[in-house]
């Protein structure tokens, strides 16, 4: 059986590039502390937006995310949305996540990840 030979590579680049443009399309990251919250959070560079879903105690709320920057540490501000646990409000409250610390901060408290 013979292989075409550029057809073999350029479905290889393709498939590289592809997935090179889906990964910066979106960013997942979730964060479980010690102190028993977890964040899950999804975020679209491109359009700069994107949701946190936050979990304590019972409590189960989601956030409208807007990126104000896009780095090494990407900051956001997070907007009350909805809950599936009865909350029918919750304060705003801003973010930064390192990915290489994998470390969270909600608003100025820093959380490690596990």
């Amino acid at each position: 059986m013979k292989i075409n030979f550029r057809l073999y590579i350029f479905t290889l680049v393709s498939a590289l590039f592809t997935l090179q443009v889906f990964s910066s399309e979106l960013i997942i990251f979730s964060c479980k502390t010690e102190g028993g919250s977890i964040y899950d959070i999804e975020l679209y560079p491109v359009s700069m937006t994107g949701e946190v879903r936050y979990r304590w105690m019972g409590q189960d709320a989601f956030y409208d995310a807007t990126i104000v920057e896009n780095g090494e540490v990407i900051k956001g501000i997070a907007v009350w949305q909805s809950s599936r646990t009865g909350e029918n409000r919750g304060r705003p409250f801003s973010f930064e996540i390192d990915r290489t610390a994998n470390t969270l901060k909600d608003n100025s408290t820093l959380r490690r990840c596990l």
